[in-house]
């Protein structure tokens, strides 16, 4: 790699040794991380490993070991023997569990994975093609939408849009939010406690400014944490980060098996395209995050996308995973026709529950056989909740670990390749874990694309093309995911519908 690409590597906020190490990787014979996974089948729910929760959530455990999980863990409160069964079990239903959960409140954080500069998210090719006459009706929208904030991190942008067109609050503000809350309804109900860095976030060197900066307005004028910050003595935006590193594109599969730099990006000759290297390096980045956090006294971290709307503390989920003991939880709703970019649960070959994505490891030809033969396929809600302890303690361990996967792009940028860690396939990695199958539409409102933040807001641009065309299968999905909003916006968020739009009441 001569001076000149290394320079202009620089230029681009490109980390050269990891894009060395990533290219001595993947152009090895030996390379063969980025097959896909052989599917031995699909599993199911069984009460123990995967447990449905999106009812009322029931969680049945040896008392003893319970009762002593929890003492480890805080004095303020007590397992309720009256739920003691004959057998020396409990079982707990979820009025019990958010008690317990909320009384781990200071012992939990909430960390965001922040998304880059938005490529695949206003990207017109990938929108377009997620369903080409729903995006017909809203090219107006979408030009307007995507002009304003493509160069936005996608934290900062509005998590959904108001009927009246205006912009909802943003993807950050409302996880702020959600936290003040709670931490809230502690202060009120149990007493005080030390709730600094409650909220922690992986940024990239391209979008950590302007992050920052967004973060500091919000201090000191976001009209729905102000008051909030405030009443619990709380800045929650002051939170600990880990940056990045960009990584480039590499050529696509279509230019031979031997991986090289990308350097036409939009058709400019010598242009390279930054990219980060996948939420799954979190673990690398992150590891000194996750140290402090727990010399700070947190237990139980959660870790999830910040487009995902549904994706805050859930206190029932945190009880079940202290009381139980296990390594980590995570999320999985049944999937819809509008989960195409994420992880599906499956049996590998060597009979190992596991997460891989649709495209870098399973094709989605073959996701969609297995639903032909009616097979229910659990989408991972890129949501986790680790025992902080068994994180920091395997940290290493997990980070060598982890899959490595390439995969071919084709976007407003180019055809090109992009090498990428998916932080769900940490689930193979480990020995003792939880699967929630959660309500998609309460804990799964995710935007990959822009085109899914108008499915899930309706704005009147959909609702009039909708009327026109109700045959259209993204209706009803629609209308799921709306009302999946409202709810969310309502009981999680404390905020009223009013004028076409939602406020702080």
């Amino acid at each position: 790699m001569d001076n000149r690409i290394i320079n202009e590597m620089v230029k681009n906020q490109i980390d050269p040794d990891i894009t060395k190490n990533i290219l001595k990787l993947v152009n090895s014979p030996d390379f063969k991380n980025n097959e896909p996974v052989k599917v031995k089948g699909i599993p199911a729910f069984n009460g123990k490993t995967i447990v449905d929760i999106s009812g009322n959530i029931k969680w049945e455990g040896d008392i003893d070991q319970a009762a002593a999980n929890l003492r480890n863990l805080t004095d303020t409160v007590k397992i309720p023997v009256k739920k003691k069964s004959g057998n020396g079990k409990i079982i707990l239903g979820r009025k019990e569990l958010e008690e317990i959960g909320l009384h781990l409140l200071p012992l939990t954080a909430l960390g965001i994975l922040n998304g880059g500069s938005a490529t695949s998210y206003v990207d017109r090719i990938k929108n377009n093609s997620f369903n080409r006459p729903l995006f017909n009706c809203s090219k107006d929208l979408f030009d307007n939408f995507s002009d304003k904030y493509k160069n936005f991190p996608k934290g900062l942008t509005p998590a959904y849009i108001n009927r009246d067109y205006s912009d909802g609050y943003s993807f950050s503000e409302l996880k702020m939010r959600s936290i003040l809350l709670k931490i809230k309804k502690y202060k009120t109900l149990i007493g005080e406690a030390d709730f600094k860095h409650t909220l922690f976030q992986m940024t990239s060197c391209c979008n950590n400014s302007q992050i920052e900066q967004g973060f500091k307005k919000y201090s000191s004028s976001s009209r729905i944490l102000k008051k909030l910050i405030d009443e619990t003595d709380t800045d929650i935006t002051d939170i600990l980060t880990g940056i990045q590193p960009m990584i480039p594109a590499f050529t696509h599969s279509s230019s031979g098996r031997i991986k090289e730099i990308f350097t036409c990006a939009y058709g400019e000759t010598g242009k390279m395209l930054p990219l980060p290297g996948g939420h799954g390096q979190n673990f690398q980045v992150l590891k000194d995050v996750y140290k402090k956090l727990y010399a700070e006294g947190k237990r139980f971290i959660y870790l999830g996308n910040v487009d995902n709307i549904g994706f805050n503390i859930d206190p029932a989920e945190v009880a079940v995973l202290a009381l139980s003991g296990s390594q980590a939880a995570f999320d999985f709703s049944f999937k819809t026709s509008v989960d195409v970019k994420g992880g599906i649960l499956v049996y590998d070959e060597n009979d190992r529950i596991s997460c891989v994505d649709i495209g870098p490891a399973i094709s989605m030809s073959d996701v969609e056989k297995e639903e032909k033969e009616g097979k229910a396929i659990l989408f991972n809600c890129a949501t986790g909740l680790f025992n902080l302890e068994y994180l920091t303690d395997n940290i290493d361990k997990i980070i060598s670990n982890l899959p490595l996967r390439i995969s071919d792009q084709e976007k407003d940028a180019g055809l090109y390749s992009q090498a990428e860690q998916t932080t769900w396939e940490v689930i193979g990695l480990l020995d003792d874990f939880i699967i929630f199958g959660v309500d998609k539409y309460k804990r799964f409102l995710a935007s990959k694309l822009l085109m899914e933040n108008f499915l899930i807001s309706r704005p009147e641009s959909l609702i009039s093309y909708f009327d026109k065309n109700p045959q259209d299968p993204m209706n009803s999905v629609s209308v799921k995911m709306n009302r999946g909003l409202d709810n969310i916006l309502k009981e999680e968020m404390e905020l009223t519908y009013s004028g076409q739009r939602w406020i702080q009441p």
